[in-house]
């Protein structure tokens, strides 16, 4: 049985270690997007121009993509990220305090793994929607934003498997409590 409980112990490591790196990815590419759409909004006019070659057409003619566009992609990449960044960060804090306590099996765990559940059904689903409303309330506002193909749903069996497993945990906690 102990030799479980490190296995278990050195997964929660893991899931720690990879919760900030997906947290850490998130921000680059909300800071990234934030970048761009600054970049492409500056870059656009007579600002930045190299001879008679504008950022505009440079960007328009070699990614088939019209500025506009990328500017609405990007801001609905920005808030894909955002939603990200606060599921990440919730991971994070569930492993550690998983770590700190040595055992999954405690009811706060199984109460933090349960709320983590939700938390990865429930944002992915909230963040495509205000992307999907953002990018069309761009491509209403502006011209030349083509259409977007949006996918966040594969946290919705990560989130499953985590309520699944908090139900487990909270047992093994009540059965150590008696």
């Amino acid at each position: 049985m102990e030799r479980t409980l490190i296995t278990i112990q050195n997964l929660s490591k893991l899931g720690r270690v990879l919760s900030k790196v997906v947290w850490i990815c998130c921000i680059v590419g909300l800071v990234g997007c934030a970048v761009g759409i600054a970049s492409l909004s500056i870059g656009t006019g007579e600002i930045l121009k190299l001879g008679n070659i504008s950022i505009k057409g440079l960007i328009e003619t070699e990614a088939e993509m019209t500025v506009n566009g990328m500017i609405a992609a990007m801001t609905a990449a920005a808030v894909l990220c955002a939603f990200e960044i606060r599921l990440a960060r919730q991971a994070e804090n569930y492993f550690e305090h998983e770590l700190q306590a040595g055992t999954p099996f405690t009811v706060e765990g199984a109460l933090e793994m349960r709320r983590l559940g939700i938390s990865a059904i429930v944002l992915p689903l909230v963040s495509i929607i205000v992307s999907a409303v953002v990018y069309a309330v761009m491509k209403e506002l502006m011209d030349g934003v083509g259409e977007l193909n949006l996918d966040n749903g594969g946290s919705i069996g990560l989130g499953i498997m985590f309520l699944v497993m908090s139900l487990i945990c909270q047992y093994g906690a009540e059965r150590e409590q008696k």
